[in-house]
């Protein structure tokens, strides 16, 4: 992966966590999420939506409701995504600018 492109990717991942963040405690919907990332300039397919979810939850970031075929739902921001875009925290891989 060119560094370009570790950027973009981190930025997308920073800006699901803005998203979510003013929601807490309640889930957004994964459509939702999807347009709210165009309509902010950060347009992405649905599988790269799907990555960014998986990392995040992975790091312990988001936590993912998913239906019985494996399609993720809707997502929340956790406490700790909430503390690493306050800056408290500082999670490898996801770097607040």
């Amino acid at each position: 992966m060119s560094q370009i492109d570790a950027m973009k990717h981190n930025r997308g991942r920073v800006k699901v966590l803005e998203i979510l963040s003013p929601e807490h405690p309640n889930a957004v919907d994964f459509v939702l999420l999807r347009r709210c990332l165009a309509n902010f300039g950060y347009p992405v397919s649905e599988h790269t939506l799907q990555s960014y979810l998986v990392y995040l939850e992975e790091r312990g970031c988001v936590d993912i409701t998913r239906n019985k075929d494996k399609q993720i739902l809707f997502a929340i921001i956790t406490a700790k995504g909430l503390d690493i875009l306050d800056g408290r925290i500082v999670e490898q891989g996801i770097d607040i600018d």
